[in-house]
């Protein structure tokens, strides 16, 4: 399994979370993901996720699902023998959802300073739970 360094936010819940699932499953691969319903487009402006043109809102969007590179998790044998992390097919990798506020890949000071909020308001939330 490897961790992101820069994702400072990713919980102990979480990351026990998918040591179970990879667990008790036998893919091959598995990376982090979270959910979204945002409307992508191509570089030539071709719509990716929302291809009818009647819906105006994301709340019906259908739901994708974009790797967040908290953790991956690779079969050392595989990629010893072929030097790949997956296969980019059905379940390899396998995705394991993480709560968007867990999400914050730091990389900048002011991804740092936005991270360091996040984590206060979730101290400060938590305590008065």
């Amino acid at each position: 399994m490897w961790l992101n360094p820069c994702h400072p936010l990713l919980s102990l819940d979480t990351l026990r979370r998918a040591v179970d699932h990879v667990q008790a499953t036998g893919h091959n691969s598995y990376t982090s993901v979270i959910a979204t319903t945002d409307w992508i487009f191509d570089e030539q402006g071709n719509a990716v996720t929302n291809t009818a043109a009647s819906m105006l809102s994301t709340a019906h969007s259908p739901k994708f699902f974009k790797v967040a590179h908290g953790f991956h998790v690779i079969n050392k044998e595989f990629f010893l023998k072929d030097f790949q992390y997956w296969t980019l097919t059905h379940n390899d990798p396998a995705l394991i959802e993480i709560p968007e506020e867990e999400n914050y890949d730091v990389n900048t000071p002011i991804e740092f300073e936005i991270a360091e909020a996040a984590y206060k308001r979730a101290k400060t939330s938590a305590q008065a739970a």
